[in-house]
């Protein structure tokens, strides 16, 4: 979690949405992610589908079994649903959508742990990994 805060705080201060995401398979690093939606014209390109884009190729499978993605905030219903096609085991997000800011505005709110208890295979969700931390991210500018 600490890389994709690291991730999420550079990506704010080069005027990106502040959200990291990173993929881990066996303790490794085996994909990052930001979001990069603005300069990609492409609204799907959330932090959480960019790690697992980039997962899918390092492993070059569109099965990521085994792998939690860490994600700085919660992921949307696109993202966490993207989690549960690649078959991951775990989400893993710092602040909630109920943390939500001018900056930080969910289109659907719908929560990851309702995805998971809807999907096929099962994902585990834990919230509020390292939240102090992310939510700093979602702050305004100024408070940083």
């Amino acid at each position: 979690m600490k890389v994709a805060i690291s991730l999420a705080l550079a990506n704010r201060f080069k005027g990106g949405q502040g959200v990291g995401a990173v993929i881990v398979r066996q303790r490794h690093i085996i994909s990052l992610g930001v979001t990069t939606l603005s300069w990609k014209y492409d609204p799907t390109c959330h932090a959480e589908v960019n790690a697992i884009r980039a997962a899918c190729k390092a492993v070059q499978s569109r099965y990521l079994k085994g792998c939690v993605l860490y994600s700085t905030f919660e992921p949307c219903p696109m993202c966490a649903s993207a989690a549960v096609w690649a078959k991951m085991r775990a989400l893993v997000f710092g602040a909630r959508m109920s943390d939500q800011t001018s900056h930080s505005h969910q289109r659907i709110a719908v929560p990851a742990a309702y995805i998971a208890r809807h999907a096929q295979p099962r994902i585990e969700v834990h919230s509020g990994f390292l939240r102090q931390e992310c939510l700093r991210i979602i702050r305004p500018a100024a408070d940083l």
